[in-house]
Order: structure tokens, then C-alpha cells, then sequence
């Protein structure tokens, strides 16, 4: 069919670009298409430069300007009504008519929402040739096809907290993180699709065209829009051009094509066969590319890779050819073929690279920041914390994904009776430093918190080359708390077993000195006991921005692998949290009493023995270790030594001093040297670190003790 050429009179020479939008019982989504074609949303347009064409396809209810009046474009309202028809083909041609600008886009699905560079991107791209077909790729929302979808439960309810969850629409693009390729965008952008629900290019080559061919007459329109963009591809001298890094969202709202689980495909190939006197056959014409690649689409970038790696027989990955930038050669405009370059191990596709059009992905600005510590030492705590800060995302142990014993469940997710993770599923189908590069796409922050603890673990992502920065946090506990909550697990172990409190921290102390990247120690007791300012400094330190908010970690959700005592507040409120296998605090009633608290754990105070207590603040390891961080331990507390502390220790130098213990059976003698004061409750303790002591000190019988003041010096 002919398309009608638009009367001179209208003024067209302010317009440079027209979108055609189809409506049909659509209260719900056309909003959100309409507000994402809209300014200040969509990027580098300006308000009268481009505009607006919704075609309500006979609605129940038809749309009126009072109920879009907040949407900032130029919007026009064609309401068909008893003209409209069951196929969207007709609807799409009144647009066609009514169009302004000398560039047109149609886009058939007016349940499809938009990235915020897709207009601009589609303007760029059609000038590169004069007669440009420019395509964008569609994706649906959720964790798989929608036609899928709906028969595991998917809702528009579901939608709409998993549109909230990215905060949409305050980055448009984050919308890639929620979404899947849809059936005929699969294949993704490196090969041929089959159709474009958001297709632009001249008003005369849709006069060429012939518009949509309206005996496609079937509900949805059948094949009409796969017709189309293989009428539009093949026509002669055309350059196709699809945009990478933007597309259009579909929205769930009952369509016959997208949410259906039986579509009457068999009905739609007859009516294709019926017009057009053949079998329906996709698109081989391979598009050129144009645009550029934003962190949160990389994850569908892999999978294109995936695909083309299939097609071509060749084990390609975004490996070969980096994250930061996708190499791209010049071709014929009609080339359909996909190389890999074997110099460089880099993909090239047919395109003509205009300035500045090179795919850049700048992935180097994340950070992983890696809590190293002893088990049992405060890192869920501190993780949840740090990743409940606005730059930062929780991610648990994340090492676990790659430990087939270790492996659990996201704990949120699955206490919220969800079968996979909204963020990390299918994570640990990636190499390890892969998926840090996919977790910030997926989370959209600039910090990533692991408490994965293990020192072997972190020193695999510590190189020149990586493509994310690394930060140490070596968190140290009261080895007294430490012991308390390993020997509630290891009863047998003994009191022996404090030597692997204080060989595991010189391990990570070494390590950390030796790694050469930023590092912070800080001390648990020191974080729970004062959060507010010490985790701001905290932050500080490492570089991301705190808030009062993220001490109430449980206000937030939390993507992450493993749970413990720590998780109770944020967890023990959703649905199937009683149900979680993944979750386990070992004393409830303790995180009972301090549910959505601020407190320091000091259990150790009521369940260790006296005699396992001082044997600990006896230890000359543990004195020697917490040496190098001016810090002792006393009845009460890990003690940072004040310079008047040091002051008064240097008085009694080498002497022993007789305090007062908390029984009279209990008191001690304190052996001084370097500024620390070591536990002395018996001879035989005193005869085994004499030997390094300075000579004429004698040894004092604990019976002597009685004749000598408490806190006097013990002379020889």
C-alpha cells in the first residue's frame, strides 16, 4: 500500500524525529513508555526537536490529554476507536500519516519502555548512510520470557516491586539488570534478529516501504512487524543499523504475541504463506552496529558473545575481546559476516566508525573491598553494614558460588521463597573475576562488600590488569569473643585452639602488608561499640559515602551468599523465613533480645570460664600481636592504649606489679615490658618467660603476694 504524504501545511522543519506508539488496554504501561520517551529521560533531546504519536488501537478506555498531561513531549492522541481493527497495522499507518518529522519510528508494542539514549542513539544512527534502517533489540522484564514467566507466577504485581527494586526511573539503563532478550532479540547484537519493536528510518523509505501491510489482519498483527524488518532490511542500497547498549522493556500485560503460552503461531505462518505466497523465513542480514555499551548491559553483551560463539564455531567470549572496548573495522554495507580478527583476538562487525563511536565500557571505576578475618570475628556484621551504604552492595561470602559444599542459597531471596536470586543467579556460571564485573552491572554500585575472609581467596583479584580496584579490610576480634563462640562449636578443641586466633591474624596481617593495595585495620569492638563514627571513618577510609541508614542494615534487601546471627534481623520477617535452610544463628534468644539492635557481642563474658579467660590474657602471643596495635587486653575489655596508658606502663618497666582481681583467689601479678601488661597468676607462668627478661628479677611465690600493696611495684 501507498502512504499518504502529509500535507505542506503543518510545520515540519522544528521536528527531526517522529515515534509512532500503539495502544491498546494498556492503563498501566502506557505511562511508563510514554514518561521514558519523554525529557529530561531521554538524553541530548530537547522537547521540540521530536515528537510523540500515541495510536490508541480502540481501548476499552481511549486515552485523553488530561491523563498524560504530565508527560514533558510533544504529544499527539489519535484515538481510532470504531476504526480500529484487531491487527495493530492499520493504527501503525494512521501514525505513519500523521508524522512529522523526516525521521519515523514505529513502535508496534506501546507496552514497551525505553533506555534513555535510544532516541539519540537512533538519530546518530541513521546518519550513517542515507537510506539507514536503524534497529534497537527488545527485552522482557523479569528472569526469563515472559510467556514463561506468567506460568511461575509472574505479575504485574511482581513487575511493578521488581521495577522499584532498580528505582526506576532514576537510571533508565538499570533496566537492563531486570530483563532477559525477548524470543526474536535472542541471538542478541552480534547476529541477525528477526524483528525491532522500536524501528526507525525516513519518512520516504516508509513511503517506499508501503508502511505495514494491512491484510496481516490476525489479533496483534501476526508476523506483520517480523514482515516488516525484513521488507525494510531488504530493501536496496539500505545500511542497517542496529543500537547497542539501548532496547525496549516490555511490560506484562496480557498481549497474545509476548504473554501468551500457546500464541496461535501455526495461524500467523498461514496467514504470512496466504499473502505473501511463501514460508516465513527470519533475517540473515547481519546489522551494523552503532552506539556505545553501558556497564549494566554487559551481562546481555556475554550472552551475545555466547551466541556468536555458537554461529561461528569459535570459543568467543567478552575475554577476547575486553570489557573496556569492542574493536570495530570498516566494511561493506551489505557484509553479513562476524570475524574474529586473529592478531588481536578482537571481534570486528560491519560498521563505518564515526568519531567517538567506539563501545567504551569504563569498568575499571568498581571496587571490591574484601573483609579478611578469623570466622566468627564480626565480617557478616560489618558487610551487611557497608553494603547497606548508598555506593555499596552486600554480596555475602561471595567464594561460596564456586564451592559445590559450600554453595547456599542467596539467603534473602530464598527466605522471601524465591527459587533463584533477583541478582546473583546463575553467578557462579561465570569465572570468579568475570562475575565481580557482573555484579556490578547488576547492582549498579561502585563497591562490592565480600566477606569471603579467606586471604586465598582475595589474592586472586589482586593484579595490574584487573578490571576492578581492591581494598583490604583486615577486621580483628577480641580473641576472648572469638574463642567463646569457636568453643561453643568445638567444645573438644580446648583452650589450645586460641594459637589459630593468633596465627590466622598474623596471616592476614602479612598478607595485607605485603599486597600492595589499599588496606584498614579495625578492631570489631571498636565498630559495634561506637558504629556511628567509627564506621564513618570507616567509609571514609576506603571511599564510599556514609549514612546514619545503613546501621539499620535490615530496612534493606541484601543479595548474598550465606547466613548467620547477624541476618536475623533482616531476614526473620519475610515469609518463609521459617522454612530457610540457609539461616542459622546457634542462639536465637540472644538476637531475640537484641532484634534490630545496635549492640557489641560480649557473651564470652558470661560463658568462659575464669581459668580460660586468663589463660587467654595470659597468652604472650596474643599480648605480642595485640603489641603491634597498641592495644591489651583487661578484665573487661581489648584496651587501645592512650599515650598516658604507655606513660605509666614504662613506669614499671620490666618489674612485676601485684593488682587486684575480682576474687581474692584472683589476684595477679602483672609482668610490664614494652607497654604490656601480661597476666601473671602463678610461678610456674613467671619461671616460663622468665628466661627473656632482664636480669636481678627474682621470682615472687603467689603466697609472698600478701605482704605486698596492691599496685605497688614487686622488687627483687
Amino acid at each position: 500500500m501507498a502512504l499518504p504524504v502529509r500535507s505542506s501545511s503543518y510545520d515540519t522543519n522544528r521536528i527531526e524525529l517522529s515515534v509512532v506508539v500503539i495502544s491498546f488496554n494498556m492503563r498501566r504501561e502506557i505511562p511508563r513508555t510514554l514518561y521514558s520517551l519523554s525529557v529530561p529521560y531521554q538524553k541530548n533531546m530537547r522537547r521540540e526537536e521530536y515528537e510523540v504519536i500515541l495510536v490508541d488501537n480502540g481501548s476499552e478506555q481511549p486515552w485523553i490529554h488530561r491523563e498524560l498531561a504530565g508527560i514533558n513531549a510533544n504529544l499527539n492522541i489519535i484515538n481510532l476507536e470504531t476504526n480500529a481493527a484487531p491487527s495493530p497495522a492499520r493504527a501503525i499507518n494512521r501514525g505513519l500519516q500523521e508524522a512529522r518529522g523526516n525521521l519515523v519510528g514505529v513502535m508496534i508494542d506501546g507496552a514497551r519502555m525505553v533506555t534513555p539514549g535510544l532516541l539519540d542513539a537512533c538519530r546518530g544512527a541513521a546518519r550513517l548512510h542515507p537510506r539507514a534502517v536503524v534497529s534497537t533489540l527488545g527485552f522482557h522484564l523479569g528472569r526469563e520470557p515472559q510467556y514463561i514467566a506468567v506460568s511461575n507466577g509472574y505479575t504485574q504485581e511482581v513487575e511493578d516491586r521488581l521495577l522499584e527494586s532498580i528505582a526506576w526511573p532514576e537510571d533508565g539503563y538499570r533496566l537492563f539488570e531486570i530483563a532477559v532478550f525477548a524470543a526474536s532479540s535472542r541471538r542478541g547484537w552480534l547476529l541477525p534478529v528477526s524483528e525491532s519493536n522500536a524501528l526507525f528510518t525516513t519518512r520516504e523509505l516508509w513511503l517506499e516501504l508501503g508502511g505495514y501491510e494491512e491484510r496481516f489482519e490476525s489479533a496483534g498483527g501476526g508476523l506483520v512487524n517480523l514482515d516488516t524488518y525484513g521488507r525494510a532490511a531488504a530493501l536496496p542500497d539500505v545500511r542497517l543499523v542496529c543500537v547497542l547498549g539501548e532496547g525496549s522493556f516490555h511490560q506484562i500485560h496480557g498481549g497474545i504475541a509476548t504473554n501468551s503460552l500457546s500464541p496461535p503461531a501455526d495461524q500467523w505462518h498461514a496467514e504470512y504463506q496466504r499473502i505473501r505466497g511463501c514460508d516465513y523465513q527470519d533475517s540473515t542480514i547481519a546489522p551494523t552496529l552503532f552506539g556505545s555499551l553501558p556497564r549494566s548491559a554487559l551481562a546481555h553483551m556475554e550472552r551475545s558473545l555466547q551466541s556468536a560463539s555458537q554461529a561461528m564455531g569459535e570459543d568467543l567470549t567478552i575475554g577476547h575481546v575486553g570489557y573496556e572496548r569492542l574493536a570495530v573495522s570498516n566494511a561493506s554495507p551489505r557484509s553479513s559476516k562476524t570475524s574474529i580478527d586473529p592478531r588481536t583476538n578482537s571481534i570486528e562487525h560491519p560498521v563505518d566508525q564515526p568519531p567517538g563511536a567506539a563501545l567504551d565500557c569504563p569498568v575499571n571505576a568498581g571496587t571490591v573491598v574484601f573483609i579478611l578475618s578469623a570466622d566468627r570475628s564480626g565480617s557478616t556484621w560489618l558487610a551487611y553494614v557497608l553494603g547497606s551504604t548508598p555506593d555499596a552492595a552486600f554480596l555475602g561470602e561471595f567464594r561460596r558460588a564456586w564451592n559445590e559444599e559450600l554453595r547456599r542459597k542467596c539467603a534473602w531471596c530464598s527466605a522471601n521463597g524465591r527459587q533463584a536470586c533477583e541478582v546473583l543467579a546463575g553467578i557462579e556460571q561465570y569465572p570468579a573475576d568475570r562475575a565481580y564485573e557482573l555484579a556490578f552491572t547488576r547492582t549498579r554500585k561502585r563497591f562490592l562488600i565480600d566477606s569471603s575472609k579467606r586471604t586465598t581467596w582475595a589474592e586472586q583479584f589482586i593484579a595490574p590488569d584487573s578490571h576492578f580496584k581492591v581494598q583490604l579490610i583486615h577486621l580483628i576480634r577480641d580473641p576472648r569473643g572469638w574463642y567463646a563462640s569457636e568453643d561453643r562449636r568445638r567444645p573438644e578443641s580446648g583452650i589450645q585452639m586460641v594459637g589459630e586466633w593468633v596465627r590466622e591474624n598474623l596471616h592476614i596481617r602479612n598478607f595485607v602488608q605485603l599486597s600492595n593495595v589499599p588496606s584498614v585495620t579495625v578492631f570489631y569492638e571498636d565498630l559495634a561499640s561506637s558504629p556511628a563514627p567509627a564506621v564513618q571513618q570507616l567509609c571514609s577510609e576506603i571511599g564510599c559515602k556514609f549514612e546514619a541508614s545503613a546501621l539499620r542494615y535490615w530496612e534493606k534487601p541484601h543479595h548474598g551468599f550465606a547466613a548467620n546471627g547477624a541476618s536475623s534481623p533482616l531476614l526473620s520477617s519475610t515469609p518463609k523465613f521459617s522454612e530457610s535452610i540457609n539461616f542459622f544463628t546457634g542462639d536465637n534468644r540472644f538476637y531475640e533480645t537484641n532484634y534490630r539492635k545496635s549492640f557489641v557481642d560480649q557473651r564470652w563474658k558470661e560463658r568462659l570460664s575464669e581459668a580460660d579467660a586468663l589463660a587467654i590474657g595470659e597468652d604472650p602471643r596474643i599480648a605480642a600481636f595485640l603489641n603491634l596495635y597498641d592495644r591489651v587486653l583487661t578484665a573487661n575489655a581489648l584496651h587501645h592504649l592512650t599515650a598516658e596508658d604507655r606513660s605509666l606502663h614504662r613506669h614499671f618497666e620490666g618489674k612485676f606489679v601485684r593488682a587486684a582481681g575480682n576474687t581474692p583467689q584472683l589476684e595477679k601479678v602483672y609482668l610490664v615490658r614494652a607497654g604490656i601488661r601480661h597476666w601473671v597468676t602463678s610461678s610456674e607462668f613467671i619461671k616460663r618467660v622468665s628466661d627473656d627478661w632482664p636480669d636481678g628479677l627474682k621470682i615472687i611465690p603467689i603466697g609472698d603476694l600478701e605482704r605486698i600493696p596492691i599496685g605497688s611495684p614487686v622488687r627483687g
